[in-house]
């Protein structure tokens, strides 16, 4: 394993291991899931499939020995194997060893959080204690907390009265404080490397990097959006491998393509429509069903045109003329159904395709 020396801003992302334990239990839908599951899941779909380079900061050193392990979220496993993820080992968290005034600074961030989000951290830390997430910590952190967590707990009154406003027992909070803070340290590793953090969000108020990650979300597609709709559709599964397996292939497609959300962004300042299409190419090849826009019918002027189209199709996509053949002009007009997303592979029914959150 190992570490990529060069790579320009905007190229690496890096996860963190809380957001892809979360992600897996979005996945498997289970009793007790983390509650920022979906917006986990998005982000690690979208670094996954967006950036050339994809790294996973560590806790420790002793972490590191784990990462070919089962010791891992299942998605986790399954891009490792496909070297779709990286773990990032030059610099771990525990080396980087904060202050007081920033311990302290942190602690009323979290404070504020323990506050505003108090059912979610205590759905949170349920998750945490009633997962598989309780066998694998002591794996990545053998001491439970970071040493100097443990030293400011124990030395100061203030995580005691916490406990007692928020009714959350003290080592819970020390648990959840502890992987808070690792936030500001993975932080501070993925900006030496000029790696975009994709945050679980209960680290979202620590970062320097905040307003660049809301800039980059906000402006930009988002494949997990589009994987997500689909699932709540029931157009795909939810199994782990499968969602990875379609996962890999967008990526594969992205990067054949020169599809990535920076490149697109340069395309899109001269030319935004083709910058969309690149997208909608790449949906179309990956096969992900698509809904038709409002406008579809107007662009099949008459049935001999559609028998055209279908004629076409055939030569280059197997099975797609009698797709278009069986369900006609009608079909067209049936903007809330989905259709098999190959349609698009040609280029005019492609401009009246949409793929629900992908844009």
């Amino acid at each position: 394993m190992s570490v990529v020396e060069s790579s320009s801003e905007y190229e690496r992302a890096g996860i963190d291991m809380a957001s892809t334990y979360a992600a897996d239990s979005y996945l498997e839908q289970n009793a007790i899931v983390d509650p920022w599951a979906q917006q986990c899941f998005v982000n690690v779909v979208d670094s996954i499939i967006d950036y050339a380079e994809v790294v996973l900061p560590q806790a420790t050193r002793h972490s590191i020995e784990h990462t070919d392990t089962g010791n891992l979220p299942e998605i986790v496993l399954r891009l490792r194997q496909a070297g779709a993820i990286t773990p990032l080992i030059r610099r771990v968290a525990e080396e980087i060893a904060p202050d007081i005034n920033s311990l302290q600074s942190a602690f009323r961030e979290f404070r504020v959080l323990a506050f505003k989000e108090r059912d979610r951290l205590r759905s949170w830390l349920q998750f945490h204690q009633k997962s598989r997430i309780r066998e694998h910590h002591p794996f990545h952190v053998p001491s439970g907390v970071q040493s100097f967590v443990a030293e400011f707990w124990s030395s100061t009154p203030e995580p005691v009265r916490l406990s007692e406003e928020t009714v959350i027992q003290s080592d819970e909070l020390k648990y959840a404080f502890d992987i808070f803070y690792r936030g500001q340290q993975y932080d501070e590793i993925l900006s030496s490397v000029h790696g975009t953090y994709f945050n679980h969000p209960l680290r979202a108020t620590l970062f320097s990097q905040r307003a660049k990650f809301e800039t980059v979300v906000a402006n930009r597609h988002s494949w997990g959006r589009l994987l997500d709709q689909l699932m709540k559709d029931g157009k795909i599964g939810r199994d782990v491998g499968e969602i990875s397996d379609i996962l890999l292939k967008i990526r594969s497609e992205v990067q054949r393509l020169d599809a990535t959300w920076y490149r697109l962004r340069e395309i899109a300042r001269q030319k935004p429509d083709e910058a969309n299409d690149r997208l909608k190419m790449v949906a179309s090849s990956v096969g992900l069903p698509a809904k038709l826009t409002a406008g579809a019918a107007s662009r099949i002027k008459d049935s001999a045109e559609f028998i055209g189209l279908a004629i076409d199709a055939s030569i280059s996509s197997p099975g797609l003329a009698n797709f278009l053949l069986s369900k006609g002009v009608a079909a067209l007009r049936m903007e809330e159904r989905y259709v098999p997303g190959t349609v698009g592979r040609i280029r005019l029914l492609r401009g009246a395709m949409t793929w629900p959150g992908l844009l």
